[in-house]
């Protein structure tokens, strides 16, 4: 802006510089109408230029582009694309050209086309490459890594990341370096080391924030929510995601809303505040109840997991049916999210009494997996192997998930839960009110509400089967914290009560050692 005022109107390639460069600031600010505006200035004075502002003209159109990706304007950023690729060609610009096989790759990632995206990614990567151009070689593996993130390639996009990182760290570009270590923190995170992602992500907030775009930011604000959610400190999280929402509400950016809504949403559920979480969930579907695009789907995947997390069976036969996708039709590659939907449909199968379906959903995807282990669905999968009375497997995959390193306090709740059930279908009494102890104290360490009140239900379900004389007296602890939080009809119930082989009127009688 200040070059631009120096220039005092007059006009040239040093003017259509500025103003591109100044589109690029905006666009970083998510100011999208003013970078539009100088992005589409730069472009017409080039054009005017004619010969003279060609190369000019190649590089504003490609920051127009980049604009227009940010406001998902697809058909736009693709005719300055267009546009742009025919300039360089003529010119012989090869730089112009990996750079615009770059941009025209990460559009297609945003647009779920994985394959396309990589292909286009690897020749601009080539294209940089064969140019010696090192700034270039590291946006490529960047992008790169992108897809191998969404694809769920998380080892893929982790050695691509730490090349991209040191490529940017040895040329100075901070704005560089900061993408990369931004994706490495969600990959890691995506690996299981959710430790490690918090305190990455923390140490890129602490940063003077100023200089980053407000979109990886926002981003960031929702892994280190997301951090806190899964480590137990529940409040904590749900200050982080509120930011997160904000940020996204600030700059209008869709797809950011969307991700920070869903994780604030469960944060909201297990912190208590029920009603106000799942109806923040709700209200991710459209005023017809109807989703139609991909990024609403995957936010709801993760309202979903709140509304099965509580047990509330209406409003997750709802959130199913808005997505219009089956959560079971999984690509030949499992990509990212796939995991977590395939478990909270089991879940929701199994609370609506289908241990059978229940039981197929989550070990097909876990024989998909192999030899990798998941410890979210293997605790899943512990319980549904519970309510179909293979006590031996349901204890092995409860096993699995408290030798897993990197096991979350929910994923070893449930595995502790679906042990306590499985050891009182097996009538061994001892072990397993030794379990339900083990496991209620664990409970008590989260900030989880919901989680603590779970556990004392399966532990009175389990007691009510047992024909244990204070069996009475741990239902109604277990039902005043349920009714503290408004799931007094949980769908857990008939989980449990299928896991113990009961039905699910006796298994809460109020007199279970009666006639």
């Amino acid at each position: 802006g200040e070059g631009l005022r120096l220039l005092a109107g007059a006009h040239g390639s040093r003017h259509r510089a500025f103003l591109a460069g100044r589109a690029q600031a905006l666009a970083g600010l998510r100011e999208i109408a003013p970078a539009r505006a100088d992005a589409t200035a730069a472009v017409e004075e080039s054009r005017q230029a004619g010969d003279l502002g060609r190369a000019d003209l190649g590089h504003a159109l490609l920051v127009l582009a980049d604009v227009e990706q940010k406001d998902a304007d697809w058909a736009a950023s693709d005719a300055a694309l267009d546009e742009a690729a025919r300039v360089f060609a003529e010119l012989g610009d090869a730089s112009g050209e990996a750079e615009g096989l770059r941009l025209r790759g990460f559009a297609l990632l945003f647009r779920h086309e994985y394959a396309a995206a990589a292909e286009l990614l690897e020749r601009a990567l080539a294209g940089f490459e064969a140019l010696d151009d090192r700034r270039g070689v590291a946006w490529a593996r960047q992008n790169l890594a992108w897809c191998a993130f969404y694809g769920g390639r998380a080892g893929e996009a982790e050695a691509l990341l730490r090349k991209a990182a040191a490529t940017f760290e040895d040329i100075g570009d901070r704005g560089g370096l900061r993408w990369a270590r931004g994706l490495l923190a969600w990959t890691r995170f995506q690996q299981g080391h959710t430790s490690e992602a918090g305190e990455m992500a923390d140490a890129i907030l602490a940063e003077d924030s100023r200089g980053w775009d407000l979109w990886g930011l926002g981003m960031m604000l929702v892994l280190a929510g997301s951090v806190r959610l899964w480590t137990g400190r529940t409040l904590s999280a749900i200050d982080r995601l509120r930011e997160a929402l904000a940020a996204f509400e600030d700059i209008h950016d869709e797809f950011g809303r969307l991700q920070a809504t869903g994780v604030l949403a469960r944060a909201l559920v297990m912190a208590g505040h029920v009603e106000e979480g799942l109806d923040l969930a709700g209200s991710m579907l459209g005023p017809d109840g109807a989703v139609l695009d991909r990024e609403h789907v995957m936010g709801l995947m993760t309202a979903l997991s709140a509304t099965v997390q509580v047990g509330d069976l209406a409003r997750s036969t709802r959130l199913l049916a808005a997505t219009r996708i089956d959560p079971l039709e999984l690509g030949d590659d499992l990509i990212v999210g796939d995991t977590e939907r395939a478990t909270s449909l089991g879940l929701h199968r199994l609370q609506a009494g289908d241990a059978v379906e229940a039981l197929r959903v989550l070990v097909g995807l876990q024989r998909r997996l192999l030899p990798e282990i998941d410890p979210n669905l293997q605790a899943a999968v512990a319980l549904a192997h519970v309510a179909n009375g293979s006590i031996d497997d349901a204890l092995a995959a409860a096993d699995a998930v408290d030798a897993h390193p990197r096991a979350s306090y929910l994923d070893r709740l449930t595995a502790g839960t679906a042990r306590g059930l499985a050891l009182a279908r097996r009538d061994d009494i001892p072990a397993s009110i030794a379990a339900f102890d083990q496991v209620t104290a664990a409970a008590e360490a989260p900030e989880d509400r919901v989680a603590q009140a779970l556990v004392r239900l399966a532990d009175a379900t389990a007691a009510s089967a047992r024909g244990e004389a204070d069996a009475a007296v741990r239902m109604e602890g277990a039902e005043a914290r349920l009714a503290a939080l408004g799931l007094s009809d949980t769908s857990w119930r008939q989980a449990y009560a299928l896991a113990v082989g009961v039905p699910v009127q006796w298994a809460l009688r109020s007199d279970p050692a009666g006639g």
